[in-house]
């Protein structure tokens, strides 16, 4: 009879445990369907932007396809949402994304890779197609994380200027962004500089070195710069600014020996030029509505108050005798937009 008990004992406990497999295998199965479902991906996303960048929200977060892979490994594809922030409302589509090392979220100082092709960003007036990035995503004891890795943008769009084979590292967390060593392409010239992003309010830092940018090819961006200027240009900027309005800006751009300048820029100018047969020459070529050879023309313009800069004029040109240096006011209302209006209107 106690041998009975015990066979029967036995079978009892290798039922419970047959069970427990079961469950726990349910259990399990349902776990990776859920991880492994878009859906809660958003909502995992969300939840983690909410926490890292609170003036940040993702609206209308689409994730067409998703594949996880233990431990931590999840591909996404066909990622779009709209982007809020200071009231806008912005888009963003990404054609894949992959995230490496998931289950490091839950540990301080270990990092997690996110791998980044195809995105296409449009915060108007800046779009940005075909966005690259390899970013290690470390979590701070803090619980917030910081990004590092490096970024490539096949194009950049400002309006109807643009930029080719952007790249830069990139450095910061959820309350300020580091772009290190910029390099591109602008109309036949190179660009490099750095620059710095606070989140709070958008405040900015750029500096910036571009070389031989062809005036022809930039004419696409502006015509009448084109129509009144030809050669290559190089300059530096560096800005100091908050969303649109700039707190601070010093530029300064030259062209050398081999440029040329529409000579009817200079027509306001000629009354104060002594009668000579450069001056002949002068007044034919602005009659004739042609160019007149420089070697050289520079123009600058630094912040005297935020609505208020100064501007300086040289040139240089051995065809007619001639060597001008103007220094000008310039009123704005502090804009971005109002100092390009500026400048577009000079030469138009």
């Amino acid at each position: 009879m106690e041998a009975v008990k015990e066979d029967v004992g036995v079978k009892g406990r290798g039922a419970t445990l047959k069970i427990c497999v079961v469950v726990f295998f349910l259990l399990g199965t349902c776990v990776w369907a859920i991880l492994d479902t878009p859906w809660f991906t958003a909502r995992i996303i969300r939840t983690v932007m909410s926490r890292q960048m609170s003036n940040v929200q993702l609206r209308d977060l689409s994730i067409k396809t998703q594949h996880f892979s233990f431990p931590g490994k999840v591909a996404l594809g066909g990622v779009s949402c709209k982007v809020l922030f200071n009231g806008r409302a912005d888009t963003l589509n990404v054609h894949q994304v992959i995230l490496i090392g998931l289950e490091t979220l839950f540990f301080p100082k270990k990092a997690l890779a996110l791998n980044m092709t195809g995105a296409d960003v449009s915060f108007l007036p800046l779009r940005l197609s075909n966005v690259e990035a390899s970013v290690a995503i470390l979590r701070r004891d803090d619980g917030l994380f910081i990004m590092e890795g490096p970024v490539s943008i096949k194009k950049v769009f400002w309006d109807k200027a643009e930029l080719d084979d952007l790249s830069f590292q990139l450095l910061g967390d959820a309350a300020s962004m580091e772009l290190r060593n910029i390099k591109g392409a602008l109309y036949g010239g190179t660009i490099q500089g750095d620059a710095r992003v606070v989140m709070a309010g958008m405040s900015y830092t750029v500096n910036t070195d571009i070389k031989d940018v062809d005036i022809a090819k930039a004419g696409m961006w502006n015509a009448s710069l084109s129509d009144q200027l030809s050669g290559r240009l190089s300059g530096h900027v560096s800005v100091v600014g908050r969303g649109e309005e700039l707190s601070n800006i010093t530029t300064d751009w030259r062209m050398l020996d081999g440029s040329s300048m529409s000579a009817g820029l200079l027509s306001l100018l000629t009354q104060y030029i002594p009668q000579s047969r450069e001056k002949k020459r002068l007044d034919a070529l602005i009659k004739a509505g042609g160019k007149l050879p420089v070697q050289l023309l520079s123009f600058a313009v630094k912040t005297e108050t935020p609505r208020h800069l100064k501007g300086e004029i040289h040139i240089k040109s051995k065809d007619v005798n001639l060597q001008i240096n103007i220094i000008n006011d310039i009123n704005t209302d502090g804009t971005l937009m109002s100092l390009l209006g500026y400048w577009q209107t000079y030469f138009r």
